[in-house]
């Protein structure tokens, strides 16, 4: 079981690294490699065969899947990763035509969501919907208070709008009145 779960990691790890040379290029890759294994735990012989090496295989496979899935989610965007992680986790359990969850804990919490809930307990899945529901609530307080401030600014907006409306049509009124006076006034005054 050890030694089948080292595989799995290890598998992982190549298998996530050529997908990661597919993305940036194998130039890119040794850099970033070289920066961050510089005791060459994880490595490319010269015709790019990825060497992954028994120390700490867990710890350095884990270490390349996180520094590896920031950058890329940054530049290609989560979904990309998702699928990517998605990809990997189906083709190792067809491989080994077992539970591969072992590779779970090597990938970023934000990605494989759906296979991590597969494991958690009980109590682990209910305190996931109490603290999803409480997030909603409090989302939908948000939400709330922000339709009522804005329907009170545009209940303000609205009567000042009539008001103008108001002091506009008066005016317009008055206008056509001292017009008719004048109209009035002129015929008076030609009748003199």
């Amino acid at each position: 079981m050890v030694n089948e779960n080292f595989e799995i990691t290890k598998d992982f790890g190549i298998d996530f690294t050529e997908r990661v040379i597919d993305l940036i290029g194998i130039k890119a890759l040794k850099v970033i490699l070289q920066d961050n294994f510089s005791g060459g735990e994880i490595s490319i012989d010269k015709n790019g065969k990825i060497e992954i090496h028994k120390d700490k295989i867990k710890n350095n496979v884990g270490r390349l899947v996180f520094i590896f899935s920031g950058k890329l989610s940054e530049s290609f965007g989560p979904d990309l990763i998702e699928d990517l992680f998605q990809d990997i986790y189906k083709k190792l359990s067809k491989k080994y035509r077992k539970d591969v969850s072992v590779i779970i804990d090597l990938i970023p919490a934000q990605f494989l969501e759906q296979e991590r809930v597969k494991y958690l307990s009980k109590e682990e899945l209910e305190q996931r919907v109490l603290d999803r529901t409480k997030e909603l609530r409090e989302l939908n307080v948000s939400l709330e208070k922000q339709v009522k401030r804005r329907t009170k600014e545009l209940q303000e907006k609205v009567e000042q709008l009539e008001g103008f409306q108001k002091f506009a049509v008066g005016r317009e009124q008055k206008m056509i009145e001292l017009k008719g006076e004048i109209e009035r006034l002129k015929e008076d005054s030609e009748k003199k």
